[in-house]
């Protein structure tokens, strides 16, 4: 299983320890564990070229200015992802 997402701070997981006999694995990501450098020219291309769409991705685009509120949205698990113009 790979765990996605950003669980709220202090939130815990509990499961049967004799299902990992049949040597099961839990695995985190953070950002899909990509690599940065070789993907995001990919992702880029693909988006710009209009073969991947991401309009379902980004939930909130605002302003600097809007910074400390994007950072309550994400606090409060609210929104998918904000996008923050410079």
């Amino acid at each position: 299983m790979v765990v996605v997402g950003l669980p709220p701070k202090n939130s815990k997981v509990s499961l049967p320890a004799f299902d990992f006999i049949s040597e099961k694995n839990i695995r985190g990501c953070f950002y899909g564990s990509s690599r940065f450098h070789a993907d995001v020219p990919v992702i880029l291309e693909r988006v710009q070229s209009g073969r991947m769409r991401i309009d379902g991705m980004v939930s909130h685009n605002v302003p600097l200015e809007g910074l400390e509120a994007a950072f309550d949205r994400l606090r409060n698990g609210d929104g998918v992802r904000t996008v923050l113009r410079f």
